[in-house]
């Protein structure tokens, strides 16, 4: 895992309508003793790609305020999210180029009571 620090990590989201594919960029303004663009870069190869997400997905699975988190209805701006709060899926506001405005774990990993209904289901290992 990489040491730094969320309020130094920025992210880039470039979705590609034409190809449906979704690209993604994370970078750090300044390297510090927490950690260097090396670093993301490292982490960004290949070889360590697959358990990352894996892992991230993993850890998407519970939160510590759920089931109040993943069963939501609506929160933030607007109730724009469904289940995502500061405990799990939110980003420092610097760090998020979007204003964290439609998150939702469920969407990505299903909801407590259906996996099945996840983006990603396939992908995670209970």
């Amino acid at each position: 895992m990489l040491p730094l620090h969320l309020g130094n990590v920025y992210i880039v989201i470039i979705p590609k309508m034409k190809k449906l594919c979704l690209e993604f960029l994370v970078y750090t303004a300044s390297g510090d003793s927490e950690g260097t663009l090396g670093g993301l870069v490292r982490q960004g190869m290949h070889d360590s790609l697959p358990s990352i997400l894996n892992s991230a997905l993993n850890r998407a699975l519970w939160c510590s305020n759920d089931p109040i988190c993943i069963d939501s209805t609506g929160q933030g701006r607007n109730s724009l999210n469904l289940g995502a709060c500061h405990s799990c899926t939110l980003l420092p506001e610097t760090s998020c180029e979007e204003y964290n405005l439609l998150l939702d774990r469920s969407m990505l990993i299903g909801d407590m009571d259906n996996r099945d209904i996840g983006f990603f289901k396939n992908l995670i290992l209970i």
